[in-house]
């Protein structure tokens, strides 16, 4: 399937085995969080992605600091800057309050 949606020129970042989302060639959370900093006024360096799946690996990626979910795919673990605890004990939530983000 993958193939298939490559030769439609589409995007379609994948985290779950046959689940793919898509969006137009050029679109993607990486570019969201650019369109949002840009919006803010902020950069991208400023920015903080958390993420769980394959489908997060661009926005982890691209802001300036990527934090992986304690129960997120090892891929994802590997590129993060930082890792938190699970969705399962409100990981995000506790890693901005601890940082007094919130």
């Amino acid at each position: 399937m993958g193939e298939r949606l490559d030769a439609m020129g589409v995007n379609h970042p994948s985290g779950i085995p046959n689940n793919y989302e898509i969006s137009p060639a050029g679109v993607s959370k990486a570019v969201g969080i650019q369109v949002l900093c840009d919006h803010l006024g902020l950069s991208v360096e400023q920015a903080i992605a958390c993420g769980d799946e394959g489908n997060d690996r661009e926005m982890i990626l691209a802001a300036g600091l990527g934090v992986a979910m304690g129960n997120a795919a090892a891929a994802l673990k590997e590129i993060a800057d930082d890792i938190c605890a699970p969705v399962s004990e409100d990981g995000i939530y506790h890693y901005f309050a601890e940082r007094g983000l919130i």
